[in-house]
């Protein structure tokens, strides 16, 4: 089985509910996640997921020093435009894993490995274009790929030199990580596998990513819930006298 660990920086309080994330990880025993952060509230951190505290500066002062330029990190939200730099920048805590990734902690996981098979790992050098959760092989090669030329520049240092949000680590503006990794014949997997619940609604209503019109589709009101259950994520819908069952690999909680 091909090992895997998730990478997630983050600065500030963890939100109310990072508990959940964490009892998440826990039912995924066989992946590994990196957290690095700042905050020292004592949790019960599963044997799973790998605690390193530091300060923002000093994060920001590690950043730096690896690409050799000033980069601007005003405030930990521009970290996401660096997610797809994370396996060149944490390297040394990865060279045991076949694949890294980044995930946000407003998630809660169901059975990863149920949708990421070792045939799916076999297959793809990227998985997923969304900001939330990505996947990359863990090779020298791939883990630079971020720094190729796209149209002509460097998109990674207009991207690290600048205060402004690139979402450079998502399919969401034109020129992004996964628009390169496609540019240099990369094998990319676009599908989602995730529940990504709208922020304009209150009614736990689906938000996708449609491949061929490059937009966010929002689906209309429906009578639906989400349930955590021993390590899976369910959707439960009713339409008409029919109760539909759907399994994700996680529910994104954004906002």
């Amino acid at each position: 089985m091909k090992k895997i660990i998730f990478i997630l920086p983050y600065f500030g309080k963890f939100n109310n509910y990072f508990s959940l994330f964490l009892k998440s990880c826990e039912y995924n025993k066989d992946i590994d996640w990196l957290i690095i952060t700042d905050d020292h509230t004592q949790y019960d951190y599963p044997n799973n997921v790998i605690v390193k505290y530091i300060e923002f500066d000093e994060l920001k002062s590690l950043i730096d020093n690896k690409f050799g330029f000033k980069t601007t990190i005003n405030r930990p939200h521009k970290l996401c435009d660096f997610k797809p730099a994370y396996g060149y920048i944490f390297e040394e805590y990865i060279s045991e894993y076949d694949f890294w990734g980044h995930c946000d902690c407003d998630v809660i996981f169901g059975d990863i490995r149920k949708f990421i098979t070792n045939e799916l790992l076999d297959k793809y050098d990227k998985l997923f274009c969304l900001g939330h959760c990505t996947l990359y092989k863990n090779t020298e090669e791939i883990n630079k790929v971020f720094m190729n030329d796209y149209k002509g520049e460097k998109l990674y240092k207009k991207a690290y030199s600048s205060d402004d949000s690139f979402a450079f680590d998502e399919e969401y503006l034109p020129d992004n990580v996964n628009r390169i990794f496609k540019e240099y014949g990369y094998r990319v997997l676009e599908d989602d596998y995730s529940a990504n619940v709208s922020i304009l609604h209150s009614d736990f209503r689906l938000v996708r990513f449609d491949q061929q019109t490059r937009n966010y589709i929002t689906e209309k009101k429906n009578r639906n819930v989400f349930v955590f259950n021993k390590g899976t994520i369910k959707r439960y819908q009713k339409k008409f006298h029919e109760l539909i069952i759907t399994d994700y690999m996680y529910i994104h909680l954004q906002r």
